[in-house]
């Protein structure tokens, strides 16, 4: 993990290593530790982290430049914005439909 990006944000967030520690469950000195590249989280860890930070684990790790992901209705077909329309209601129902449909279609697709 990027130990300069976890402090970076961490600090961006208004919140103390130990702020930080108590809301992931961890001690202090691990996150001390991890800013400071003494030791490596386990994946579980990154995942905590990454959420309580509202960051991706992949901007953690350095994968990615952005710490956040931006997908936008334009990165979806119109049959996936509809499942994520379907989703935010609450009509799962709906949305169960959607996903049964698109999985026939889709191996229709794969049968072609």
């Amino acid at each position: 993990m990027r130990g300069d990006r976890l402090r970076e944000i961490r600090v961006k967030r208004g919140l103390s290593q130990r702020e930080l520690a108590q809301r992931c469950d961890l001690g202090e000195q691990q996150i001390w530790r991890y800013e400071n590249n003494e030791t490596d989280p386990s994946g579980a860890i990154v995942m905590r982290i990454a959420r309580e930070l509202e960051i991706t684990t992949d901007y953690l790790l350095g994968l990615v430049d952005e710490p956040t992901s931006h997908l936008t209705a334009n990165d979806l077909t119109p049959a996936e914005w509809r499942l994520v329309q379907a989703y935010r209601s609450g009509d799962l129902g709906h949305l169960l439909d959607m996903a049964r449909q698109l999985a026939v279609q889709s191996s229709s697709e794969d049968k072609a």
